[in-house]
């Protein structure tokens, strides 16, 4: 199963019931019981968890009854469902940042251009980038960027590995005036 774009978590309790039928009267088909299973063995998932299952596999055990004999009759059929996030995480980027070069350069960190990024899940990984190869959690500037537009990737990557990008532009500016030295006298 596919998590919606807005989920995080599934509720296993509306999950559509397996069909039974039966020759002598009304069968009835109840959620018996879930058990998330990791490295192969099952562990039990606790009632209050049924209704926010996240990403991961599930096996799900049904119970179908019927009431027609002196005895209480059933048939289990087990389920195995696997729960997946495939959803990219909306990556929004500020507009224009103006950027002031100091004596070393400057440098920008993701928060200066993360406009509000999101994923239902949660994001994981914040980096930036300015040719879309060197991803790391801040950008340097120099002189050599002065006076001339600059882009900037912001790449936002949520907790099951997916992960989006946006863009935005830095004006690099360079504001310190030149200082002159001392010439030598000259006579």
């Amino acid at each position: 199963l596919i998590l919606s774009q807005d989920a995080c978590t599934l509720d296993v309790t509306k999950v559509t019931k397996p069909s039974a039928t039966d020759n002598c009267a009304a069968v009835s088909v109840r959620l018996d019981s879930v058990f998330r299973i990791e490295e192969g063995l099952p562990w039990g998932v606790p009632t209050q968890q049924l209704t926010a299952l996240d990403c991961d596999s599930f096996l799900i055990r049904w119970v179908a009854q019927d009431a027609c004999h002196e005895q209480l009759k059933n048939d289990t059929l087990t389920q195995i469902i696997l729960i997946e996030d495939h959803t990219k995480p909306s990556a929004v980027c500020v507009d224009l940042i103006n950027l002031s070069l100091g004596n070393n350069g400057n440098r920008l960190h993701y928060q200066a251009i993360d406009g509000g990024s999101y994923d239902a899940c949660g994001i994981e990984k914040y980096e930036v980038s300015r040719d879309e190869i060197n991803w790391d959690s801040v950008v340097a500037f120099s002189c050599e960027d002065a006076h001339k537009p600059v882009k900037v990737y912001l790449r936002v990557t949520d907790q099951k590995g997916n992960h989006n990008t946006c863009w935005m532009t830095v004006k690099v500016e360079d504001k310190i005036a030149p200082i002159c030295s001392d010439l030598p006298d000259i006579t």
